[in-house]
C-alpha cells in the first residue's frame, strides 16, 4: 500500500451522502493506493455495505491497475475514492490535499506515519502517484 497525499482537519464525512461535518469534527486523512488483491484482502472486510456498493461501482468505471480509498488516521473513515480526487480541478485553489509519499505495510501504519508534508515533484508526471495509479503520464489519464 502507498500514501500519496494527506488532508489534515478533514470535515468532509466520506459516508455514502458525503456531507460537511463540524470542524471540531476534524480529522487527518491519507489518499492510499492498493493492489486489487490489498483492496479485496484488507479494504473490503473493513467497508460499510454502503460503501462496499460504491466501491463496485467506482471500480466499473475505471479500471486502473491500483485501487484507492480515503483513510483516516486514526481508521474510522474509510472510503472508496476515485483516483483524481486530490488532484481535481474541482479544488480550484482551495485543495486541502498535501503531497506525502510513503510505503506502508499495514494499515496500523498510518497511526505512526511522520504526517510533514513533502515537497511535490518538479513535474506531475514523474509523481510515483502518476506512475503506480494512473499507469502512466497525465496525458493518458481521462
Amino acid at each position: 500500500m502507498k500514501v500519496h497525499f494527506i488532508w489534515k482537519n478533514c470535515n468532509q464525512s466520506f459516508n455514502a451522502t458525503s456531507s460537511w461535518l463540524p470542524p471540531d469534527w476534524a480529522k487527518t486523512v491519507f489518499f492510499v493506493s492498493t493492489t486489487p488483491e490489498e483492496a479485496e484482502g484488507i479494504i473490503h472486510p473493513l467497508l460499510d455495505p454502503t460503501l462496499l456498493e460504491r466501491y463496485q461501482d467506482l471500480m466499473e468505471d475505471y479500471d486502473h491497475p491500483r485501487k484507492v480509498f480515503v483513510i483516516s488516521r486514526d481508521l474510522k473513515i474509510i472510503s472508496p475514492s476515485f483516483h483524481a480526487y486530490p488532484i481535481s480541478g474541482m479544488w480550484n485553489g482551495h485543495n486541502p490535499w498535501e503531497y506525502l509519499s510513503h510505503d506502508i505495510q499495514s494499515l496500523g501504519d498510518l497511526t505512526m506515519l511522520d504526517i510533514t508534508p513533502q515537497q511535490y515533484p518538479e513535474r506531475l508526471e514523474d509523481n510515483s502517484y502518476y506512475k503506480y495509479c494512473f499507469g502512466g503520464p497525465s496525458h493518458e489519464v481521462h
